[in-house]
């Protein structure tokens, strides 16, 4: 249902209180070779209601998702999602306007998923034509507004942007791992809490680390180890604040750490 159209209806459409598990879902005209836009798979989508809280997704496998979870921009909190696996492809979580607290816990999202399923043949053009679409334009987890998300034992792996935070947001990551895409870890804006990282990884071919605007928070990291294959480990064009403590730069081809503002 709805291919061709992004901003479609969601196959699932998620309310207050809500809970998806023990799904594997699958998109069986999705081709590698020709990716095709669909809405999100889930949705915590309620044009109806003024909010929407406690919406739970656990157990699920989103095999070739082109946007696999919605949190929406309807004011929301509380969400957790939990054992949840697969190839989305150019989304793998997206949220907006999470007041309190959402979870990500034990979330695996990387190319192998939908390339290792049987469900399309395992060949070397099929692998390379999901990858540079996922590599070139995936996201895995895009955060444009949350008040403490807290992401424990999240590996991406393959994306464009492992982790892009784009809005007013602060955060908890605990041993996250964004490698293999372009750039590991992305943020463009964050409110005057912050993040704090610990014991994560970030990875990528232009940047592990890259902090895009200037902002009062800080990005404390601690126990982390950046960069690898990157051109820079970690990259401030803009001013900002970035913490470094009992970190690993483990490689580079340029720079390990550069500002460039």
């Amino acid at each position: 249902a709805g291919k061709g159209k992004a901003d479609g209806p969601p196959f699932i459409a998620m309310g207050s209180s809500s809970s998806v598990r023990n799904l594997s879902i699958w998109y069986p005209e999705q081709k590698p070779e020709s990716i095709t836009p669909y809405p999100p798979t889930l949705a915590t989508h309620a044009a109806t209601h003024a909010a929407n809280n406690c919406a739970n997704v656990y157990h699920v496998t989103l095999v070739n998702s082109y946007h696999g979870i919605l949190i929406d921009s309807v004011p929301n909190g509380l969400h957790t999602v939990r054992d949840v696996h697969g190839s989305p492809l150019l989304f793998g979580i997206w949220m907006d306007q999470c007041l309190d607290i959402g979870r990500e816990n034990h979330v695996r999202f990387c190319p192998r998923y939908w390339l290792e399923s049987g469900l399309i043949e395992a060949s070397d053009r099929n692998r390379a034509a999901v990858e540079a679409f996922m590599g070139e334009k995936g996201t895995g987890i895009y955060i444009v507004r949350s008040d403490w998300e807290y992401l424990f034992d999240v590996k991406l792996i393959g994306y464009a942007r492992g982790v892009h935070i784009k809005g007013n947001t602060n955060a908890v990551f605990y041993e996250v791992d964004a490698t293999g895409g372009k750039v590991g870890l992305q943020v463009d804006e964050i409110n005057f809490i912050g993040l704090a990282l610990t014991r994560c990884r970030f990875d990528g071919r232009e940047a592990g680390v890259l902090r895009t605007a200037s902002q009062t928070g800080i990005c404390q990291f601690n126990d982390c180890v950046i960069g690898g294959l990157a051109k820079d480990g970690a990259r401030m064009d803009a001013g900002g604040k970035l913490s470094f403590q009992n970190c690993i730069f483990a490689g580079w081809i340029s720079t390990g750490l550069v500002a460039t503002r």
